[in-house]
């Protein structure tokens, strides 16, 4: 087109539509109208605009071919005028945004056929026996503190303020003798906090003792006494249920969702609208309500620069909470449930150390989850908010964990070579007695550590390096223009030594688009399949088309990815997290999305659950302080529940303070919005939120 409306660029338009075929008449294209007025000059160019394209078509080019005159294939006789046209023009429909919205989220359910999640008679939750010890007068309105300036006063000093600061307030002459508080000191700070009513579950210590194979001076076998610490996780998942926060965010029933009412397009997004719910509700009683457990285990460092401190800690929660709740570290609607011990082992020769350090896995986790043995089989009643007293079969669903972690998992018996088959020799899985569980159906897809950091950062980036000059992409990188929502990598990627989650993501929205001309044509289509894998595997809502396309950029994937062996950069693909990528449909049909269990919120709580609490220790003998700094911390979370539910005080001031804080990990795991399905039609909004970009556009 001719932007500039001059005579030179005119004419060049005439020519470029004469090589096509494209007829322009004199009088729509003469000079005179070069002195036409602006609006009949517009008019016009208009008019051969959309006279040309119909029979506007430019073969594909092969890549790095240079651009030839091409004379285009005649359109079909068969071809009407006016198809010709609607199928080379964009059809715009002024569409009201919440209509728009509704119909891309139009949910049709089928309900469980069976009875399930069914009351079975009234009952009173934890919350309803303090309310009533409170009537009796046997518990104060506040609890052990005199009004709510004083429980408000030490909620503040337990969350924010370590225990020798606390002290040091607490004696200055300002709050002592004008606050006048009911505890002078942190010893009776601390007295009050543990009389609070409201009690998450104990903590038990298990002493375990190890025989080594190594033995000392005396000739007696070297031994090492290490601790676990744990706690009931049927205790922990009733907490779950009776937690008033989560009254509208249960589920209890299996359904299957279809975006049609004709049931031909599936929806799979929460755990209950997936095929694993749906047949373990078959096979239970009637009635019963089905609880999935998801476990999510992994090593954390606690010191930076000095000493060599770990933790190991259990996280659990359960399907029935909405995955947008469950994903939000300010839900607590993931517990911990135990710290697995942490040793060198050094009473084990170095040969034996890491079957070991298996074995020892294996047996802490079994003693953690043997509560859920029984639970599983024959079920436990629990209590929820709506006070109804629900029978709850416990079921064991997918342990969610990095890879890492899953090494441990993924163990068989086997009289075969195990080195090769790369086995190991433990008898006793923690799995292998919980009730309706397959373990390896129950590792479900793990978003952050096999997708973005794993199969895009470690893998194909590397790949696109070795098969590019020597500084090409990195140069890309740095020269990438200033653009609102768009990461900056000024010095590039290659020196970078620590990465996170949200940088993986912020390269993988431009990578493609640096890798044009940069790397080998099929290599760069190679590289485009596995980043729309990486796009569709974390739609937090998945349908049948949106598998289908999952699909079909796996297969273009490995169609395609020999020639990073032929390009030298790999010698083989037999890779752990390439290989997860095949089972990836199958999950979603059986779980629900990945996004539900994906490992970014436990390497979160790593932040609540150890560092804050090793922080608060002194560094000696620190699990055992950990785990009652964890306590008064639950203590006084369960409290302030309690005042809000019993509408003795609320919590929306404290909730406003919490958002206008802004924690910025808490921001990258909330939900985005969902996004729209694909249409041949463009939408635009009748208000749009930038007018003057569109009226730019427009003209």
């Amino acid at each position: 087109m001719h932007i500039k409306r001059v005579s030179s660029c005119y004419q060049q338009w005439r020519e470029r539509l004469q090589r096509y075929n494209i007829s322009v008449s004199d009088s729509d294209g003469s000079d005179s109208d070069l002195d036409e007025s602006s609006s009949d000059r517009e008019h016009s160019h208009r008019e051969a605009a959309a006279a040309a394209a119909p029979v506007f078509n430019v073969p594909d080019l092969a890549p790095h071919d240079n651009f030839q005159d091409t004379t285009p294939s005649a359109p079909s006789p068969s071809d009407s005028p006016s198809e010709l046209h609607r199928a080379a023009t964009v059809t715009l429909e002024d569409i009201d945004d919440d209509e728009l919205t509704d119909r891309m989220r139009q949910r049709f359910v089928e309900s469980f056929p069976g009875d399930a999640g069914t009351p079975i008679r009234p009952g009173m939750t934890s919350f309803d026996e303090i309310r009533a010890r409170q009537r009796t007068g046997d518990v104060g309105a506040w609890g052990p503190f005199e009004d709510e300036d004083d429980w408000m006063l030490a909620r503040w000093l337990v969350r924010n303020v370590g225990q020798r600061q606390a002290d040091e307030l607490l004696k200055l002459g300002m709050i002592s003798k004008r606050a006048c508080p009911s505890y002078k000191n942190k010893r009776a700070l601390l007295q009050k906090i543990d009389a609070i009513p409201t009690k998450g579950s104990k903590w038990h210590r298990d002493v375990v003792t190890v025989g080594g194979d190594k033995f000392d001076e005396k000739g007696q076998v070297m031994t090492e006494d290490l601790e676990l610490w744990r706690r009931d996780p049927v205790e922990c998942i009733r907490e779950l249920f009776e937690n008033p926060a989560f009254r509208d965010k249960l589920s209890y029933v299996p359904e299957h969702v279809y975006r049609d009412e004709a049931g031909n397009i599936r929806i799979y997004d929460e755990m209950w609208t997936a095929d694993w719910w749906w047949d373990i509700q078959e096979r239970l009683p009637k009635g019963a309500t089905v609880a999935p457990v998801i476990l999510s285990s992994d090593k954390t460092k606690l010191s930076q620069f000095r000493g060599d401190k770990a933790a190991w800690p259990v996280y659990l929660t359960i399907g029935n909470i909405e995955k947008s709740v469950r994903r939000q570290p300010s839900s607590h609607a993931m517990v911990l449930i135990g710290y697995l011990p942490v040793s060198k082992l050094d009473c084990f020769t170095e040969k034996t150390r890491a079957l070991a350090g298996y074995r020892l896995f294996h047996f802490c986790m079994r003693r953690i989850l043997e509560p859920l043995i029984q639970a599983g089989k024959d079920g436990v009643e629990m209590t929820i908010q709506s006070d109804v007293l629900l029978p709850a079969a416990r079921r064991i669903v997918a342990p969610s964990a990095e890879f890492n972690g899953k090494i441990l998992v993924i163990l068989l018996t086997a009289f075969t070579a195990f080195k090769e088959e790369g086995l190991r020799a433990v008898d006793q899985p923690f799995w292998v007695d919980l009730p309706h569980s397959d373990i390896f159906t129950s590792l479900t897809p793990d978003l952050l550590h096999q997708l973005h950091k794993g199969l895009f950062k470690d893998h194909l980036v590397d790949w696109c390096f070795d098969v590019s000059k020597d500084s090409d992409i990195d140069d890309r990188f740095k020269c990438i223009p200033g653009y609102p929502g768009l990461r900056h990598f000024k010095n590039g990627i290659s020196l970078v030594s620590q990465w996170t989650g949200t940088e993986f993501k912020e390269m993988e929205r431009v990578f493609i688009g640096l890798l044009a001309g940069a790397i080998n044509p099929v290599a760069a289509k190679t590289a485009r399949a596995v980043l729309d894998f990486i796009y569709f595997a974390q739609f937090h809502t998945h349908t049948s088309d949106t598998l289908d396309a999952l699909q079909a950029a796996l297969r273009e994937f490995h169609e395609n990815k020999d020639v990073f062996v032929t390009l030298k950069a790999r010698e083989h693909f037999n890779l752990p997290k390439l290989h997860a990528m095949k089972h990836y449909l199958d999950s979603i049909r059986s779980r629900g999305s990945p996004d539900g269990f994906n490992t970014e919120l436990p390497e979160r709580l790593h932040i609540d659950y150890a560092k804050d609490a090793y922080r608060a220790s002194n560094k000696r003998d620190y699990v055992q302080q950990m785990t009652k700094w964890l306590e008064r911390q639950e203590s006084t979370e369960l409290f302030t529940a309690y005042l809000d539910w019993a509408g003795i005080t609320s919590s929306s001031s404290d909730a406003e303070s919490d958002e206008d804080d802004g924690d910025e990990s808490d921001d990258e795991l909330l939900d985005d919005p969902e996004e729209p399905g694909t249409s041949d039609r463009l939408w635009l909004s009748c208000k749009p939120a930038h007018p003057s970009i569109l009226g730019n556009i427009s003209s």
